[in-house]
């Protein structure tokens, strides 16, 4: 911390600052763009039947986590910075902080649930009972309330903190 200004009134205080987009093309240059994260999901029935049985914010929750899970840290396109209570995103190959890039992803996932009930049910008709619960659940949510609740549920477990950025010395 360096002191820049001091009078009886005002104190100017600069801190050492981190520039978390130079840390994150650094150190995450590897990460996806969120969108072609999204576009590689692919949903099974049992998806489906988690969102059914648990609803709509845990499903997509689950769906999102547990293919994040599969990557490794450094090639998430999803990034959480802990001090700053801020999301990093990946899109067209650079880091910045999100715009609603994520909450465009969850929409996503939110209609390929859809579309995956459509097609589940156009094959197999005799379950309309089932359908109609599916469909219920899944068009239940997908409201930027929910949306802010799914990331709060992934955001304890995706964290970058500027604690390791100085650790690592990267700038």
């Amino acid at each position: 911390i360096t002191r820049l200004k001091s009078t009886p009134h005002t104190q100017i205080i600069q801190y050492n600052n981190i520039n978390i987009n130079v840390f994150l093309d650094k150190h995450y240059r590897s990460a996806m763009n969120l969108t072609d994260f999204v576009n590689k999901i692919k949903l099974s029935i049992e998806d489906l039947i988690y969102t059914r049985k648990n609803g709509y914010i845990n499903g997509v929750s689950k769906i999102l986590m547990t293919n994040l899970d599969k990557l490794d840290k450094k090639k998430r396109p999803i990034q959480y910075i802990e001090t700053d209570s801020v999301f990093y995103v990946k899109e067209e190959n650079k880091w910045a902080e999100d715009q609603g890039d994520i909450d465009k992803g969850i929409n996503s996932i939110n209609k390929k649930q859809i579309q995956k009930v459509q097609s589940i049910m156009h094959n197999n008709i005799k379950h309309t009972d089932l359908y109609v619960e599916m469909v219920k659940e899944v068009t239940n949510g997908n409201s930027q309330m929910d949306n802010e609740k799914i990331k709060k549920k992934f955001r304890k477990k995706y964290i970058v903190n500027k604690i390791i950025m100085l650790d690592i010395n990267c700038l």
